[in-house]
C-alpha cells in the first residue's frame, strides 16, 4: 500500500492499524522515503465464529478504505480480518467452468453471475460482513450500490477449497452464507473432484449432500438447471 506523506499526517492512526496487515509505503513526491511496519504477524483466525463477542479490530468504514487501498485480497467477517492466498491454476480452471456454467443458465433471466475478487457485504442482524466468494449468482442486481459492490443476498455462492482456506470455506463461510440468508452454498474440492452442496431455509440447514464427478447437480436455487460435476473439473 502506498500513501502520501500528507495522508500519513492526516490519518496516521489508520494507517498505523493498516500497518498491522500489510507494509505502508509513504511517499513525497512520488518518490518512497518510508516504510511503515506493524510489529505483529497476519493473524488468521480460522474456524471462528462469526458471532464471536471478539472486540472488532477495524470498523467497517476502516476496512473499507484499507481493503480500497491495499494491492492484496481481503475479507472481513465478524469484525475480522481474513487474508486471502493466490489460488492454483486448479482451482481457477473450476471457478471458470462453474462461472460459465451459472452465466449460460442466467442469459434468460435477471440473475447475474460474478466471480472473485468482487466485495459482497452480507449482513447479519447489526455486523456487515464483506467477503469475495469464489463465484456467486445474484438475482437482485438492484442490490449493486452506487461503487460497483453488492449489498444484497446471494441465491447461491460457490468456495473452491485450498490448501490453505479449507477451515475458512468449510466452518467460517458455511456458517456466515447460512446465517446471512444464502438460498444455496457449494464447497468444491478437486483434489477429491467432489461438490458438498449445502441448502438452506430460515437460516438453518435443510439438507446437504455430496456429489462425485460422475453424479449430476440440480440447484434448488437455479430452477432447471442440471450440472454434471465431471464438467467443473474439466
Amino acid at each position: 500500500m502506498q500513501v502520501t506523506s500528507t495522508e500519513i499526517q492526516n490519518s496516521f492512526g489508520a494507517y498505523l492499524k493498516y500497518s498491522q496487515y500489510e507494509d505502508v509505503e509513504i511517499t513525497r513526491n512520488g518518490v518512497v522515503v518510508a516504510v511503515l511496519k506493524g510489529c505483529d504477524l497476519f493473524r488468521v483466525a480460522e474456524g471462528q465464529s462469526v458471532y464471536s463477542g471478539k472486540k472488532p479490530e477495524m470498523t467497517l468504514a476502516e476496512f473499507l478504505d484499507f481493503s480500497s487501498k491495499s494491492s492484496g485480497r481481503y475479507e472481513f467477517i465478524g469484525g475480522e480480518v481474513f487474508m486471502l492466498g493466490s489460488p492454483s491454476f486448479q482451482h481457477q480452471n473450476c471457478v471458470l467452468e462453474l462461472a460459465t456454467i451459472f452465466r449460460e443458465w442466467s442469459l434468460d433471466t435477471d440473475c447475474k453471475t460474478v466471480v472473485a475478487p468482487y466485495d459482497v457485504l452480507l449482513q447479519i442482524g447489526d455486523i456487515t460482513n464483506v467477503v469475495q466468494p469464489d463465484v456467486l449468482v445474484l438475482c437482485d442486481p438492484e442490490n449493486i450500490d452506487e461503487k460497483g459492490r453488492y449489498q444484497g443476498v446471494p441465491t447461491l455462492v460457490v468456495e473452491v477449497l485450498s490448501e490453505t482456506n479449507r477451515g475458512h470455506d468449510m466452518i467460517t463461510k458455511l456458517d456466515l452464507y447460512r446465517g446471512g440468508g444464502v438460498s444455496e452454498y457449494w464447497i468444491v474440492n478437486p483434489t477429491r473432484c467432489e461438490v458438498l452442496v449445502y441448502t438452506f431455509a430460515d437460516l438453518e440447514v435443510q439438507d446437504y449432500k455430496v456429489y462425485d464427478r460422475t453424479a449430476e447437480i440440480r440447484p434448488v436455487a437455479l430452477q432447471g438447471l442440471c450440472v454434471t460435476v465431471g464438467d467443473i473439473f474439466a
